[in-house]
This record gives C-alpha cells, sequence and structure tokens, in this order.
C-alpha cells in the first residue's frame, strides 16, 4: 500500500463515465504527445496499451472493484 508521502496521497478514482471519455479520446488521437524526461515520448504502441487498460478498468469495475489514477511525480 502506498503512504500519503507517495504523490501527496492523491488519487483519482475512476468511473465508467470518465473510461468512455478516455476512450473516446484514445480513439480519436485527441491526448496530448508527451515527450520529454519524465514522459518518454509517446509512440503508436500507446493507444493499443491504453485501450487495453480501459477494457481491464472496466473489467475491475464491473467485478466490484475500484479503480484509480495516480501519477509516481
Amino acid at each position: 500500500e502506498m503512504g500519503p508521502a507517495f504523490n501527496a496521497g492523491q488519487f483519482v478514482r475512476l468511473t465508467e463515465f470518465d473510461l468512455d471519455q478516455l476512450e473516446a479520446a484514445v480513439e480519436a488521437d485527441a491526448l496530448p504527445k508527451g515527450a520529454g524526461f519524465f514522459w518518454g515520448e509517446s509512440t503508436p504502441d500507446d493507444k493499443a496499451d491504453d485501450l487495453e487498460f480501459i477494457r481491464e478498468a472496466r473489467k475491475r469495475i464491473k467485478a466490484g472493484k475500484a479503480v484509480f489514477y495516480t501519477s509516481w511525480w
């Protein structure tokens, strides 16, 4: 378990609505491209990875689990 010092303890719970919005943005290639020291660089593989995350997140929410977003930095 991550303590409050990890990312100042900030977690964002994702809902089905959030996943719908994220999926639409991913499918439309509307997410901003990342580049830089902390991000690395966006690649075409990111879209497939993002869609896989969304599928997994939906399965877990349907199973009664909570899905959270957080950032390590």
